[in-house]
């Protein structure tokens, strides 16, 4: 079965449905994941975009067959089509909390996106992964901490919300940065943009049970 042929960029497809049926066969028989991988490595930049599209939908529902690929999706973070790089950031992201240990080997990676590529879409997804890896442990949680917080004033307050939704998860998982990032919580919980207000007050909310 060629998988690479039935993607949506090389079936006609204008939407994103095409690549969903692949996924869905992947989902059936994750062998045919190794399919996928070769379709990293295109020289067309549509076909990478749809392949990462797929192990993101897969990793959507099924993140543990993903993890195995994660190593083959962070090489993409440097892409210069920013359709592949943010799939591949949403795809790894996906994965964080089961891939932990080669997660935290990324940070200064995801430091320099965060700072300097011009998707925010990418950045979004860079926060994410950073607040789910942030759930496995204490040692995990400390680690992504301090890019989380620069994160907060980047781009003007462009990723605030994802950023305090990121805070709460490092705490948590260890509450003893309660103390420290109460004070963002307590500085946005009257922000002007709802989605930063309900984001500081469930960051204010989970230090306080603690």
């Amino acid at each position: 079965m060629d998988l690479i042929s039935q993607l949506s960029s090389q079936s006609g497809d204008r939407t994103e449905e095409a690549n969903r049926r692949v996924a869905a066969l992947c989902l059936e028989n994750p062998k045919l994941l190794v399919q996928i991988l070769e379709g990293l490595t295109s020289e067309d930049p549509a076909v990478i975009g749809d392949c990462a599209e797929v192990f993101t939908k897969v990793a959507e529902f099924n993140p543990r067959v993903v993890v195995p690929f994660a190593g083959a999706l962070a090489l993409l973070l440097n892409h210069k089509a920013t359709r592949v790089r943010w799939e591949a950031m949403h795809a790894i992201a996906l994965t964080a909390e089961l891939n932990a240990d080669a997660i935290l080997q990324l940070l200064n990676i995801f430091t320099t996106i965060l700072h300097n590529d011009s998707s925010t879409i990418v950045r979004d997804y860079v926060i994410d992964c950073l607040g789910n890896v942030a759930t496995v442990s204490e040692h995990a949680a400390s680690q992504v901490m301090p890019i989380i917080i620069e994160a907060v004033t980047l781009y003007g307050e462009k990723h605030l919300a994802r950023a305090l939704n990121a805070m709460t998860k490092v705490v948590i998982t260890a509450p003893t940065h309660g103390v420290e990032l109460l004070m963002y919580g307590n500085d946005y919980s009257n922000h002007a943009k709802g989605s930063v207000q309900k984001a500081a007050k469930k960051l204010v909310k989970a230090i306080n049970k603690k």
